[in-house]
């Protein structure tokens, strides 16, 4: 029978298998590999095999006598240098201490026997630059990292040596960094490329911070921008035609967002809400006619906070306006207006959201009926 747990099962045992395939496979290919330092035999796994010896292991396959490993030992240890060597004649070295962690420089080359990656290492840990390459010999990458292994500046570049990104770090760190992040006193600007040439980005830095920033999409409309202005940071994406689609401003000292914007492909400011102290202030929408949609205010009444409601329609007549908590329950005096904005129905509510006087109006907003409400819905003429 089959249940809702074989096709889970057979996928179990399938990467089961194949993980059994992998080791074994490994396996073999370590058996079937000689290694000898100046013509004796050893076995890497068997220390009893390389106790007390130095000099450099080489590891040759059995069949066809290629070089696949080259290790260093150092009276029965393994320090120094490690090599690698792939069939289409690439390779990887490295430096290795007596924790067999790399400690000095690790690189590794193409089948060409060009370089194509180096980076310096600590017991381990990657530290100062890292370099690699393109196959044509072209840089590809530069990155720096702090003593801890942290990255703290990066520049990628195309295979046609386009600048591609970069990331600025706190001083120059790599070559470009002085000119590319505005570390020479005044503010730079710097143009990055996709793959075929186009321009992705204009970025202006100053002392390694992005100050100001447009990116492009490929037909070269603007996709989005950034501008820091002291202690503000606003970012913004845009439609198609250029003109600012959302915005974002950010209070840098405050570590919080201030206010956020959409507008119309026109131009038309379409929402806005204002942030303090990391809560919603007041909100506000408009029609694309330029009336307005929907504005809230958030007021704290004793220990709660409330927002006030208005609604319009888009002649710009208020139609509604009322109060409701964070829980979003309507609370004190709800009125609804008419498309004149004459007065047609006000609904009272308690602290709970519970709905306790209705009173309707008429067309020429005379009061037409006041009435109690209770718990179950019923009503009855208030009791003045």
């Amino acid at each position: 029978m089959t249940t809702a747990t074989d096709p889970a099962r057979r996928r179990a045992l399938h990467l089961a298998a194949g993980a059994l395939c992998c080791l074994f496979t490994g396996l073999a290919q370590a058996q079937l590999q000689n290694c000898d330092l100046e013509g004796k035999p050893v076995n890497l796994d068997n220390g009893s095999t390389t106790a007390g010896l130095t000099g450099l292991i080489r590891c040759r396959e059995r069949d066809s006598g290629r070089l696949t490993r080259e290790k260093e030992i150092r009276n029965g240890a393994f320090i120094g240098v490690e090599r690698f060597f792939e069939g289409n004649g690439a390779r990887r070295e490295r430096t290795i201490n007596a924790r067999g962690n790399t400690d000095g420089w690790a690189r590794n080359f193409g089948a060409n026997g060009n370089l194509l990656q180096e980076s310096f290492h600590r017991d381990g840990t990657r530290v100062g630059l890292l370099r690699s390459f393109h196959p044509d010999g072209r840089i590809k990458s530069l990155s720096h990292a702090d003593d801890a292994g942290r990255e703290q500046a990066r520049a990628d570049f195309t295979a046609r040596g386009l600048l591609a990104e970069f990331r600025c770090g706190p001083a120059p760190l790599i070559d470009g960094d002085a000119q590319r992040c505005g570390f020479g006193g005044a503010p730079a600007e710097t143009d990055t490329f996709r793959e075929d040439g186009a321009k992705a980005a204009r970025l202006r830095y100053e002392a390694g911070k992005l100050v100001a920033g447009t990116w492009y999409e490929r037909d070269g409309a603007i996709s989005r921008s950034e501008l820091t202005q002291g202690n503000e940071r606003i970012q913004r994406t845009h439609h198609p035609n250029g003109a600012v689609r959302r915005e974002q401003v950010s209070d840098l000292a405050r570590r919080e967002r201030s206010a956020e914007r959409e507008f119309s492909e026109s131009g038309t400011k379409l929402s806005e809400v204002l942030w303090q102290e990391g809560m919603r202030a007041s909100e506000a929408s408009w029609y694309q006619n330029g009336q307005p949609r929907e504005r809230i205010a958030w007021v704290r009444e004793g220990n709660r906070r409330v927002a006030q409601v208005e609604l319009f329609n888009d002649a710009g007549v208020r139609t509604f306006s009322g109060s409701r908590d964070e829980r979003a329950r309507p609370v004190g005096v709800h009125r609804q207006y008419d498309a004149r904005g004459t007065l047609r129905l006000e609904q009272t509510f308690d602290d709970g959201g519970r709905p306790v006087r209705r009173r309707e109006f008429d067309e020429s907003g005379r009061l037409s009926a006041d009435d109690e409400v209770f718990a179950d819905g019923s009503r009855k003429a208030f009791a003045r």
